[in-house]
């Protein structure tokens, strides 16, 4: 393009010199009209004609040299001749003055000339020529070869006949190598073809053609950029030849790739930035770009913005001064987008250059939301300030409903709580308007007393959960019938707004707001006023819950206290003045240590020291001296509140629990003294490890060692007599195969030691846990050897045996075989008070008098014996009535007795009053029934426990974040520099916010499990534990199992998967871990597997992880299988019956 107007105005108009303007690529930038017509060259091509093609070849290297001269002194005039060419007239002398300038920030060659040729004559001319040409060839050479431009001439089929010398300084190449080849061997394959185009076109309008760019390879492999010129020469007879130009562009090229890369950079930065951003005009009138946030948010398109400015967008006019003060200050201000939604929004101004063209860069905050929750937020702080006032509760709803009221803009608002039984709604705070007329409200609220509003005539009982808000935006309009509705048009009332809050699938409270306007449903509105309602409930829910744990508190049969810091009861319930006796009164007038017993003291202070220190004491049990001077035990837990500089305890009376327990201590030290004094070889069958225990009786009466091997089963029946062993190996099986009776009786003849049979009489005892199932088998093995061989002797001693009997506190009888009469021991009327006159004893008084329930069972078990013979031996336990008219527990036992022919004669037998064994068990069973209903009550304290840990999260963690935005936000208000600061900290407290209580109430109840399902919400559960990278989990699941399993079912699997994973990331470093969840023959199948380090299960020390599983299992009747061996993974199994909904 000829820029005409960088030509000085006293060479524009010159007819004699000329004015010429070369860049320094050598192409003509800007020539006068005088140079323009004298050279016959169009001004609109000129600035594609590179200067050497209207110069004299012999002249280019002095012109080369003239302008290397000027660049390395820029400001400073060199003169020159040069031979111009004039088309049809041939070349002219004209002279020159070179000089290097800065045009446009960029350096030229400004040219001032004139045509010298009238100076010189022909003849010398000549001669000056051919003498100048001839003397300067060696510089021309020397000039070429330090030039920036590489020259090349080729004939018509691109063969290279000249290289200027400096292509091996640029290509790498010496002419030897290039002279006779195709130029386009050097070419880039991709610029073959517009080489060739271009090439061409050279060829057929010479001098048309404008340079372009290609690369071309240098020697050492690499790619040259040169921008390429090519010139039709043919037709000059000393040259014949196309001349190329090459000037090496390389480093424009990066430079043009970096502009590029740039300018996509800032586009995708502009377009993908999260604020709206416009490019407008320094007038304002034009919008020039704007960003993809901008067209969403203000929904216009790109080319509805170019139409209109910047100005448009204010609901209200406003100036161009008013603008800048907007963008200085930055004000908050309304803009309207195209659906007509008001915004607010504030705007900061940059001055940017786009295109061609300078203007302003508008980044726009929208601050709308901001703007708003502010507001909210500080209603809701406010409202949740006037519930928490240690005022009553109506006073407080009150403040609140009407501040609520004022700040919604509604006219009428009613507050309702159901009854006591939850059957009514009743109103029981009321706020309106001012302007509603006073009669027509009085109407109103007597109406309001008058009828009753049952909840069911609102909404069936299993819907309740699913209450939401209900916006009726026409009352005359709505299907729901309104008892008052007659009463709300006289009120003029014509929209209401119902809010039900719903906890556990209880309607907790109701708010109902008026409004006479008609208004439109607003989604954010009914947001905010739900909000509001569930602090209401919340706030309703928590003072019907502090009643209800005050009542706890004065009713519970435990002893609880409150106590300061320092120790002392600042409250005492009932229950502790029962148990100590003191009031409440002189409860908090003494310490509690004065009345620790003194042994217990040191631990009690060091527990009490720990609290004072804020650890919670999980049990502890010590002695105290009641005011009446008893010593009782006591257990306790306790839980300190910093805050609140409490101490909560839980305290429990186990006196007669350690009476028990040393009563037992008492009784099992005489058991081990009987154990070791009698002559019976004492046993102890675990039934499920497998392995028998022995008495010392055992080497006494068998030589045999009870701590050798000789404690499996296996050795003792390899021990019967081979007459007796499958007799007694069966009858054994049998009996600890059936579950009617407990007790086993055998004879049979045992190997001892030193190879003699020993006749020995084995009795044992079945021993069940608490699900009734055998897990001991406890008996003894007496020698009955001298019995068997001196049984004759014992009948013949009849009269020492009676004096024996009668010495014996068991009531020992004797019955005659054939005469069925019995004979008792004194033990008879000791036990049971019976005299023994001869109509009394025989066989029937005995069976009159034993319980009727027992009668049959053991009249007829004695029947058997009597006539079957299939054991000398019989036992039977039963009740017996005494002469007072009670019954006793009795174990009777006997033994048929032979005479030599081995015909039965007699019976002997004892009854042992065993009513005390049996009150034991059952003391033993009310205990293990008092133990269950303390581990209820040890849930309950957890339960208050995780309450407090909820309330010090709230208050230490949450309440402090919410207490630092408030602060932000409050500074919001004066601080206009550091807005953007503020902001940002108060969002990110606000997403910790909502981060801790997600996590809360994650930890507490899976929020999904009802709003997803079980599958969904273990899926869920399993994707947070992914997230941890230490495993991965596989889910196999069944949707039949949602479908027939009832909520609680499905928690408590929830719970132990959650607790199962929960402890494979503390103890397993497992890599994979598979969870199956399906339906197997009506049960639910839960398997857990994982590769990790396994444990040994029955040494490992159990946690309350393994603990809460069986337990929860346990609580649906399921089952709990766990397959563990160290290094080999672990694999869990549950089996939960499946019950109706």
């Amino acid at each position: 393009m000829n820029r005409i107007a960088q030509i000085p105005a006293i060479f524009q108009e010159s007819r004699q010199l000329y004015y010429v303007l070369i860049g320094l690529d050598g192409y003509y930038a800007a020539v006068n009209s005088c140079f323009a017509e004298k050279f016959q060259l169009s001004q609109g091509l000129i600035s594609t004609i590179h200067a050497f093609e209207t110069i004299h070849p012999a002249d280019h290297a002095d012109c080369s040299a003239v302008i290397e001269n000027c660049t390395q002194h820029p400001g400073k005039t060199f003169p020159i001749v040069l031979r111009k060419f004039i088309p049809l007239s041939g070349f002219i002398y004209t002279k020159w003055e070179f000089t290097c300038i800065n045009s446009d920030n960029e350096q030229q060659i400004q040219c001032i000339g004139f045509d010298f040729s009238g100076h010189i004559e022909k003849t010398n001319e000549f001669a000056v020529v051919h003498s100048a040409t001839d003397g300067k060839k060696e510089m021309l050479a020397h000039m070429l070869s330090n030039s920036v431009d590489v020259f090349i001439l080729v004939n018509r089929e691109n063969e290279i006949l000249y290289c200027s010398p400096n292509i091996e300084q640029v290509l790498g190449y010496n002419d030897e190598e290039l002279l006779g080849k195709s130029g386009f061997e050097m070419l880039h394959p991709d610029d073959i073809p517009s080489a060739l185009a271009i090439f061409e076109a050279e060829l057929l309008n010479p001098g048309k053609n404008k340079s372009v760019d290609l690369r071309f390879r240098k020697k050492d492999g690499a790619w040259l950029w040169a921008e390429t010129k090519g010139k039709n020469l043919f037709g000059n007879p000393h040259i014949r030849a196309m001349l190329i130009n090459l000037n090496d562009i390389s480093i424009r090229k990066q430079s043009e790739e970096a502009v590029k890369l740039s300018e996509e950079r800032y586009k995708a930065f502009f377009n993908n930035l999260s604020l709206p951003l416009l490019v407008i005009s320094q007038d304002h009138q034009q919008i020039l770009d704007v960003n993809k946030k901008a067209l969403d948010r203000y929904g216009y398109t790109a080319e509805e913005f170019k139409n209109i400015n910047i100005r448009n967008l204010f609901t209200q006019e406003v100036t161009c001064e008013e603008l800048s003060d907007i963008y200085a200050n930055n004000t908050v201000v309304e803009h309207c987008t195209k659906d007509g939604e008001l915004i607010l929004v504030r705007i900061s101004r940059h001055e940017v250059a786009y295109a061609t063209t300078n203007g302003y860069l508008l980044q726009i905050t929208d601050v709308t939301e901001t703007y708003r929750t502010q507001q909210e937020n500080e209603l809701g702080f406010e409202i949740s300030d006037i519930l928490i006032q240690p005022r009553p509760l109506k006073e407080n709803l009150q403040l609140a409903l009407q501040k609520l009221r004022k700040f919604t803009k509604w006219d009428l608002c009613e507050f309702w709580l159901p009854s006591y039984d939850g059957v009514y709604l009743k109103s029981e705070v009321v706020d309106y308007a001012d302007n509603l007329d006073k009669q027509a409200m009085e109407e109103y609220f007597v109406a309001t007393k008058q009828f009753d509003f049952p909840i069911l005539d609102y909404v069936e009982p299993e819907q309740i959960s699913a209450l939401k808000p209900y916006w009726i935006e026409d009352l005359s309009k709505s299907s729901l019938e309104f008892k008052r509705f007659k009463q709300m048009q006289n009120c003029g009332l014509q929209t209401s707004l119902i809010i039900p809050v719903v906890n556990e699938n209880k309607v907790t409270c109701c708010l109902a707001l008026m409004s006479r306007s008609l208004k439109s449903y607003n989604r954010h509105e009914l947001n905010l006023i739900n909000t509001m309602a569930n602090l209401f409930g919340a706030e309703v829910s928590k003072q019907v819950n502090s009643s209800m744990l005050n009542n706890f508190f004065l009713i519970s049969r435990d002893i609880l206290t409150i106590a300061g810091m320092d120790g002392r009861y600042i409250r005492v319930n009932p229950a502790f003045v029962e148990f100590s006796g003191y009031t409440a009164e002189e409860a908090k007038s003494i310490h509690p240590l004065s009345y620790v017993h003194d042994f217990d003291k040191p631990a009690v202070y060091n527990k009490l020291l720990e609290l004072s220190e804020g650890k919670s004491i999980d049990y502890f049990e010590n002695r105290i001296v009641t005011k009446d001077g008893k010593t009782k035990w006591l257990a306790w837990t306790a839980t300190p509140l910093i805050d609140e500089g409490i101490v909560i305890a839980s305290h429990r009376d186990i006196t007669s629990q350690k009476e028990m327990i040393e009563a037992l201590a008492v009784s099992n030290e005489r058991y081990q003294y009987v154990k070791r004094a009698t002559n019976e070889a004492i046993w102890d069958f675990d039934l499920k490890k497998n392995v028998i225990l022995r008495s010392g009786g055992y080497k006494q009466l068998f030589d045999y060692d009870p701590d050798s091997e000789h404690t499996s089963l296996d050795f003792w029946e390899s021990k019967l007599h081979p007459e007796d062993r499958e007799r007694v190996k069966g009858q054994l099986h049998s009996f600890l195969s059936q579950s009617i009776s407990d007790q086993w009786e055998c004879e049979y003849r045992f190997l001892k030691n030193d190879g003699s049979y020993a006749y020995v009489s084995d009795k044992g005892f079945k021993i069940h846990d608490r699900d009734g199932m055998p897990i001991r088998f406890v008996g003894a093995m007496q020698d009955i050897t001298e019995q068997k061989l001196f049984a004759e002797k014992l009948r013949l001693s009849n009269e020492r045996y009676m004096l024996v009997a009668n010495a014996t506190r068991e009531a020992i009888w004797d019955m005659d075989f054939e005469t069925q009469g019995i004979t008792w021991s004194d033990g008879y009327r000791v036990l049971f008070g019976h005299g023994f006159e001869d109509a009394d004893a025989d066989k029937d008084f005995w069976e009159a008098n034993i319980h009727p329930d027992d009668r049959r069972y053991v009249t007829e078990s004695f029947s058997r014996f009597l006539t079957e013979h299939n054991t000398p031996y019989w036992e039977c336990e039963y009740r017996f009535q005494k002469k007072d008219g009670s019954f006793s527990n009795v174990s009777d036992k006997c033994y048929l007795i032979y005479d030599n022919e081995g015909k039965p004669i007699r019976v002997v037998g004892a009854m042992q009053d065993i009513t005390r064994q049996k009150n034991l068990e059952k003391e033993i069973i009310e205990k293990e029934r008092s133990r269950q209903n303390q581990i209820a009550q040890a849930a309950v304290f957890a339960q208050e426990k995780e309450r407090a840990e909820i309330g010090k999260e709230l208050h230490d963690n949450i309440g402090q974040l919410l207490t630092t935005t408030k602060l932000y936000l409050e500074m919001l208000k004066n601080n206009q520099e550091n807005q953007e600061v503020l902001i940002d900290r108060s969002t990110n407290h606000i997403n910790s916010i909502i981060g801790e209580v997600r996590n809360l109430s994650r930890s507490l109840v899976p929020h999904s499990l009802k709003d997803l399902g079980l599958i969904a919400s273990i899926n869920d559960l399993i994707d947070s534990f992914r997230l941890l990278g230490t495993f991965d989990v596989e889910l196999i699941s069944s949707d039949e199992v949602e479908e027939i399993t009832n909520n609680t079912v499905q928690l408590t699997i929830y719970r132990i998967i959650q607790e199962t994973l929960n402890n494979i990331v503390r103890h397993a470093e497992a890599t994979h871990v598979l969870v199956k969840l399906t339906i197997s023959s009506n049960q639910v199948l839960l398997y857990v597997e994982d590769d990790g380090n396994g444990f040994d299960l029955q040494n490992i020390k159990k946690g309350q992880g393994i603990v809460n599983i069986k337990s929860r299992a346990e609580l649906h009747e399921g089952t709990t299988e766990i397959i563990t061996n160290p290094g080999q993974g672990c694999k869990l199994s549950v089996l939960i019956p499946i019950t109706k909904n």
